[in-house]
């Protein structure tokens, strides 16, 4: 298999943050190898080819990696247009540009731009090999042309303007960094979170602290009052980075999960996720949880155990950071700070700002529709009811959203009589209905 930064899918419609296209002998073992490092340890998950790929017939694995891919690094260098690996690559990544809206970032290393673009100097005489070359088509090799003259029409970097390969690749890793931290906030606005981009980059800076090891077992806990959106933000994190890991598991609600089916049923829930093998309750009854654990062999997993409101559940699920292999990332949800002794730092999310609690009431109240301005002072006036609560927004578009602005008044007078500072009564208030479900 290809070697990259994680060694399974997620099953996300994206398993990598970045395809890198080169030509292996030019630039693998120096400039190359510099930018896939560089990229590791932002951390940003780069698919690099190994080279019995190429030795076999792989093709189409490599292909499925770019389609696969947010983003893609062309390199040229003085042959590539030599490797038709490359080309057929480049046709690959050119098309999911035009599909997926992928980003395609091209690198000229140590070659002139306009060479490639108009196919001189090594560049001719590849295509010169091709031409001659009884086993390519004739409509391929164009579609080869048209790829350089596209792809060397977009914006990227030339080597040359770089007083060395350290600086370039520092501006390279830097730009892409930021340019994933954009689509994962498109992603999160279109999946209608909001606020969700500060959120997320505030946890990755705790998940993967600047100047930090990257390879140790890390535990962050996210702790805050109920309605704050913990496991939101922890579900979307979760989302954005499992692609990373070689196993991962979200156990939700385990506060409830403990009460309802007890700690045997969600231990077996979690070592389900996390191994190869379906695992049984007979079998963690016979061998032990901690042995089963242990018996993974060290592997690097992401977990998340959500809403959790006792110790004994951390350590019942968790066992010892040590059975988790380097670079393991543990998340844990809480109301109760007190148990996060455990992690290595806590995350403690904001409310919503005005602007974000406004978006996110008038998303569960009208939906698509637009309300009009005779909504506005109401929505306003629920908005600083809710105090930025995710969960009261949620609850409160949802109790409202059909209602005459007749009705809309009565409500609020109703929500009004209850004390100020008691906010989560009003939760119970409007949860004592009949109203869709909404989570934290």
């Amino acid at each position: 298999m290809a070697a990259s930064s994680s060694s399974s899918s997620s099953g996300l419609g994206c398993k990598y943050d970045v395809f890198i296209n080169f030509r292996g002998e030019d630039t693998r073992r120096g400039f190359v190898s510099h930018l896939y490092n560089a990229l590791a340890k932002k951390p940003i998950n780069a698919f690099i080819d190994a080279e019995k790929l190429r030795k076999g017939d792989h093709l189409s694995e490599l292909l499925t990696a770019i389609r696969e891919s947010r983003l893609s690094i062309v390199v040229f260098s003085q042959d590539y247009a030599s490797s038709t690996w490359c080309l057929k690559e480049l046709v690959q990544i050119l098309k999911c540009k035009d599909t997926n809206n992928q980003i395609v970032l091209p690198i000229f290393y140590e070659v002139d731009p306009s060479d490639v673009r108009k196919l001189k100097k090594s560049f001719a005489e590849a295509f010169a090999q091709h031409d001659r070359d009884s086993n390519a088509e004739m409509e391929e090799v164009q579609s080869w042309r048209s790829a350089l003259t596209t792809a060397t029409s977009l914006s990227g970097w030339d080597s040359r303007n770089y007083e060395n390969d350290v600086v370039l690749t520092e501006e390279i890793v830097e730009y892409v960094y930021r340019k994933l931290i954009d689509i994962s906030s498109t992603s999160s606005k279109d999946n209608g979170l909001v606020d969700m981009d500060s959120r997320m980059h505030e946890m990755h800076l705790l998940l993967y602290p600047p100047g930090g090891e990257t390879n140790n077992v890390r535990v962050v806990g996210i702790w805050g009052m109920g309605g704050l959106g913990k496991t939101t933000i922890a579900n979307a994190v979760y989302d954005k980075i499992a692609c990373r890991f070689e196993a991962c598991c979200f156990l939700k609600n385990v506060k409830e999960g403990f009460m309802k089916h007890g700690e045997l049923l969600m231990q077996t829930q979690l070592l389900s996720s996390i191994s190869d093998n379906k695992v049984g309750s007979s079998d963690i009854s016979s061998k032990g949880f901690q042995v089963m654990l242990k018996s993974l062999g060290q592997r690097k997993v992401l977990i998340v155990v959500d809403d959790v409101d006792k110790l004994e559940q951390i350590e019942a699920l968790l066992g010892e950071p040590h059975f988790f292999g380097g670079g393991s990332r543990i998340i844990i949800t809480t109301r109760d700070s007190q148990l996060l002794s455990v992690a290595d730092v806590i995350y403690n999310p904001k409310t919503l700002s005005d602007s974000g609690a406004l978006k996110l009431f008038r998303q569960h109240a009208f939906g698509k529709n637009q309300p009009t301005r005779d909504y506005d002072d109401l929505s306003n006036r629920v908005v600083k009811y809710a105090q930025g609560l995710p969960l009261a927004l949620k609850v409160l578009g949802a109790f409202l959203g059909n209602k005459t602005i007749r009705e809309w008044e009565d409500e609020l007078e109703k929500i009004r009589k209850i004390p100020q500072g008691g906010f989560h009564d009003v939760l119970k208030f409007m949860l004592s209905g009949a109203f869709p479900e909404v989570t934290d």
